[in-house]
């Protein structure tokens, strides 16, 4: 699923009138064609560095 599918699909139906930015690890705006397994793996990408 993607970022604009998740986007359609389940937040804009919990909140119909708000818009949402999805950040990945690095506290980047991700592009809607960006899968959302990718944007968690950024996020455990971030984790491991946080440790060095």
């Amino acid at each position: 699923m993607t970022v604009s599918e998740w986007k359609q699909a389940r937040f804009a139906v919990q909140y119909p009138r708000y818009d949402v930015e999805v950040l990945d690890g690095d506290g980047s705006v991700v592009k809607g064609q960006t899968k959302l397994g990718m944007v968690r793996d950024s996020y455990d990408e971030a984790d491991d560095c946080s440790a060095y």
